[in-house]
This record gives C-alpha cells, sequence and structure tokens, in this order.
C-alpha cells in the first residue's frame, strides 16, 4: 500500500509502540557487551530488539514475565538483540543465522520467500498438531494464516493486536477557545471558524498569552495525514462503497477536498508551514507559545505537552476532539491500522537448523504467547501484584509505576505487552480522563480497510509493482505538497484534471488490478479444521 511518505505512517500508534526505544541507549543488551556472562547453550537463542526494558537497564531476559513464562512452561529462553540500527543488524544477522534459533523482526514475504529458498527459515507446517493454541487462533483469523503462509509453507508467526482503538486527537488550547466563546469543534468547517476568530484577534493583539506568531494547525510527528480519514479516504488503497472494487484514496474527490481543506488554511495563514517538518525535539514550547491546535496521539505526545505548561509555570489547559467527530454528516472511515483487531508483519521465525529439543521448547513458547493465558501474562501480569481494579476496570498497579514515570516504560519492567501479542485494553485504561472521554466521544462508521495481499503477488507483478509504488508514491507526496503549499490548486478543475491524467499515466489502474488479483488468490488460502483448503 503506497503512503505519501513513510514517516507519514503512525506505527508507533498502533502497534508496536514499545520498540520505540531502540537506538536509545546502543550497546545495553545482549550480545553488544563482552563482559555478560557466556550465553547457556542448552537455551533457545532468540533475536529481539530491545525495547523500554532498556531504559531500566535490563534485558528482556530480566523481564518479569519472560522469567514467569520459562517457569510456567520449562524451558530455558536466551533473547539477545540490538538496539542501534536496527535494519542494519537484522540484515547482516540474515547472512549467518548460526547460534540464532529464531529472530523477532518485520518480514516482507520477499525475505520470508528468499529464507525458504536458502533452507534458513523452518517450515512449521508439520508441527501444527503441537500448537493448539496457533490452529485455534488461525481458524477463527483467516488473516493470520494467510501472513503466516508463504508459497504453501508456514514460515511466519505474525504478531496480533487486540482491542486497537483510534489513539489520533486533535488538542487545543482551551483558554483561547474560551476567548472567542466557542465549543471543542464538531466539524472541520466550524475549526476552521473558530482558528480564523482566534487570529483576528491575534492581529490585533488581543489573544491571551500570544506569541510571535499565530499557527491554528499544526501536526505532533507528522500525523496531519490523519485528517485524511474525516474526509472519508486515505493515502493508500481501500474497497469501494459496495466493496466490489479498488480505490486509490489520492484519485478521489474526497482526497480533493481534503487538500482544498488544508490549502485554505494555508492562503488564510492559519497552517503550519512545516505541517510534515515539525521537530519533536522543541514542539512543546513552539506549540504552546504559538499554536491553537495540533494533531497527536493519545499517550506519551499530550502528556508531554501538558507536563512542559506547567514546567513553565503556563495556565494552559488543552481539550481533546476526537478526529471522528470532525467528519459532520459524511462517515469517517479508517484504515487497516485502526482496526480493533489487526496481524501484523512483525513476528517469528525459526531457523531451520535449530535442534529438535531447541525446537520443541521454541513451539512451546509460541504457542502459549498465541494463548489467552500466554496473552494475559504479557500484557497484565498478575492481579493484585502488576494490575487492579479501578472504577470497574483493571489498570497497572500504581505501586509498580514511580511518581511522573511513564507507565509503559515502568511497566516494562515487568511486561513485555508487544511479544507477539498486543492487548491494547492496557493502553485505553491508562489513558488520562480527557483524554480517554476523547477516545471514547466517536465510533467508526465505515470500514473499507484492505488486507494488502502480502506474499501473494507472482514474481512479474511483485517487479511491476515496485516500479509502479515508486512513480505513483513520489508523484502524489510531491504534488500534494504543491497543492497545499504552491500555486496548483485541488480546487481548480484544469489542475485536478491534470493529476488525475498523470496517476493515470504511471499506471494507477494497473496497480489497483495486481493488487485485487492478489487479493483473490490470498482468498483460496484458507485453514479449516488443521487442514489447508
Amino acid at each position: 500500500m503506497i503512503e505519501l511518505k513513510k514517516r507519514w505512517k503512525a506505527a508507533g500508534a498502533a502497534c508496536l509502540f514499545l520498540l520505540l526505544a531502540l537506538a536509545v541507549l546502543p550497546g545495553l543488551t545482549r550480545k553488544q557487551t563482552e563482559e555478560k556472562e557466556e550465553r547457556d547453550p542448552d537455551a533457545v537463542s532468540i533475536w529481539y530488539p530491545g525495547g523500554y526494558e532498556i531504559l531500566s537497564n535490563m534485558e528482556l531476559n530480566d523481564v518479569w514475565a519472560v522469567e514467569e513464562m520459562e517457569n510456567r512452561l520449562d524451558v530455558s529462553l536466551d533473547f539477545s538483540g540490538n538496539t542501534g540500527d536496527l535494519d542494519s543488524s537484522f540484515q547482516t544477522l540474515l547472512l549467518d543465522l548460526s547460534g540464532t534459533d529464531a529472530v523477532f523482526y518485520r518480514f516482507s514475504a520477499e525475505q520470508l520467500r528468499s529464507m525458504a529458498e536458502n533452507g534458513q527459515a523452518l517450515d512449521y507446517t508439520p508441527y501444527l498438531d503441537q500448537m493448539p493454541n496457533l490452529k485455534k487462533r488461525f481458524a477463527e483469523n483467516p488473516l493470520l494464516y494467510q501472513y503466516a503462509s508463504v508459497d504453501g509453507q508456514c514460515l511466519f508467526f505474525p504478531s496480533l493486536v487486540e482491542n486497537s482503538y483510534q489513539d489520533i486527537l486533535l488538542g487545543i488550547r482551551k483558554d483561547w477557545l474560551d476567548q472567542v466563546g466557542a465549543d471543542k469543534p464538531e466539524s472541520v468547517e466550524k475549526l476552521a471558524e473558530i482558528l480564523l476568530r482566534q487570529k483576528n484577534l491575534y492581529a490585533q493583539g488581543e489573544l491571551e498569552n500570544q506569541g510571535e506568531y499565530f499557527i491554528g494547525l499544526s501536526s505532533y510527528n507528522e500525523y496531519a495525514n490523519q485528517l485524511m480519514r474525516v474526509f472519508g479516504t486515505d493515502s493508500g488503497v481501500y474497497w469501494n462503497e459496495e466493496k466490489t472494487g479498488l480505490v486509490y484514496g489520492p484519485a478521489t474527490e474526497e482526497y480533493r477536498n481534503y487538500l482544498i481543506f488544508l490549502k485554505s488554511l494555508y492562503q488564510a495563514e492559519m497552517l503550519d508551514a512545516g505541517l510534515y517538518e515539525t521537530e519533536t525535539t522543541d514542539f512543546e514550547k513552539y506549540f504552546l507559545n504559538n499554536m491553537s491546535s495540533t494533531i497527536l496521539t493519545t499517550g506519551e505526545q499530550a502528556q508531554k505537552l501538558e507536563k512542559y505548561a506547567a514546567a513553565n509555570g503556563d495556565d494552559i489547559i488543552l481539550e481533546y476532539v476526537n478526529l471522528d467527530t470532525l467528519s459532520g454528516e459524511t462517515p469517517a472511515i479508517y484504515r487497516t491500522a485502526h482496526r480493533q483487531n489487526q496481524v501484523l508483519e512483525y513476528g517469528f521465525v525459526i531457523n531451520a537448523d535449530i535442534s529438535q529439543e531447541k525446537l520443541d521448547m521454541l513451539l512451546k513458547m509460541i504457542d502459549y504467547l498465541y494463548s489467552d493465558e500466554g496473552m494475559e501474562l504479557m500484557n497484565w501480569g498478575l492481579e493484585g501484584k502488576h494490575w487492579i481494579m479501578e472504577n470497574g476496570e483493571r489498570v497497572y498497579n500504581p505501586d509498580c509505576i514511580e511518581d511522573g514515570e511513564y507507565y509503559a516504560i515502568a511497566m516494562a519492567r515487568y511486561l513485555k505487552q508487544d511479544m507477539l501479542c498486543t492487548d491494547r485494553t492496557a493502553n485505553r485504561n491508562m489513558l488520562d480522563s480527557d483524554v480517554r472521554a476523547a477516545v471514547d466521544e466517536a465510533s467508526y462508521q465505515e470500514d473499507y480497510s484492505f488486507d494488502e495481499p502480502r506474499g501473494y503477488y507472482t514474481k512479474e507483478q511483485e517487479d511491476r509493482l515496485d516500479t509502479l509504488e515508486i512513480s505513483l508514491g513520489t508523484f502524489v507526496e510531491e504534488t500534494t505538497m504543491n497543492f497545499i503549499y504552491s500555486s496548483i490548486d485541488p480546487s481548480d478543475d484544469g489542475d485536478w484534471q491534470d493529476y488525475l491524467d498523470t496517476l493515470e499515466s504511471f499506471g494507477m489502474e494497473e496497480y489497483l488490478e495486481i493488487q485485487l488479483d492478489a487479493w483473490e488468490r490470498m482468498q483460496l488460502r484458507q485453514y479449516e479444521g488443521g487442514e489447508e483448503s
């Protein structure tokens, strides 16, 4: 699926957010320090990227849930990994898997196919009878099996996310809202109206605590593309309303309306000129001094803004708005990455050269992680020790969290939430009450999201798809910026038609045909009662 820019993806938002700590403290995890004790030769050796646990100077082996899993299953596990340049380390690892029994990372279908051809990846199909929990998951979730299987071989153990929620909100300054006598906006039109009234006060020097300049709307960590959903579109491929064919989002009237809205804000000098360039390091000060609203994630980013304001003695309160509520009468759509339950391209691959004894331990561990008990252990731990009931819902035990500490960092000493099966209920329940209220404010109305058929393209389709993605993606990225910030106008019929004609010339229809053909091929692979159909 094409994105306008890879850095626009809200990956951290939804999925393996505990990997955010990567590249922070290189050299702290196993195999990175020669002073560490020698490895246990009888333990299963697993390459697994470091997460928040490294901020507590811990290894994954020392996390309570991992040790508890070893005890419950009577297995010996040795997790090692890297905290520096993960992609480079991963590619280097694939050149020589000797001494490594399994790898957890993001695998493409091409990588899995190549590893199978080179005799590196184990086809675990013959061992499925040893994995009742995985077989149950396969039967319940066809996509899980489809992503696990490449060319008829089960090579991959995909990660799952359950109970997810839309975690992108609009944060807006309450003091400036109050000054213009406005409530939280209920549509993008109302938002633009509020920002214009605030801008007029700024021009007269009457906006409270105004800074050197005024920006109406910005985006934290470049999440501005989330506004596309409000207009009923997306930057990639999704189903049409009848779900009989595919749509390329950037070619739709809805996408055009999204561009028209942003351009109108820019022309009125209310849109951040660096909407997709904002640096996180000084964003808090930048926002609080000069900006009315921003698009951000529900967790740490919202907390950072409020803590920054308090530390500087600013009496600034943020209101939070669920983006879905800004869609007005037009239903917002949500992307695959925002579904309540998701299958990810992160997961385990087993080295084909693994010994039978270690394979038995590893399969036992992986199957346990797919079980309800395993998911409970990794995400919640023990009642009373790691979580308690509060207002009818369970939350992490405050005794595990130091004063002022971000809960995800604190709980990483005890739990490994993103190990194969993530329960996002924990994250939702830990939100501050005002943020939580905004998250719960709207429910999704339409789901046209498309499951990309990874691994089901022919070799010719893969080669062609690479070419089409580069040409289409580059053109859409550049033209989107020009539509918003430059002289061409998305509301001009001539400019818009020229844009559509160029998309056609770059092979947009062929791109959709390849995706649909591969998706139909993927649907032929189903898992039914232990037998492949």
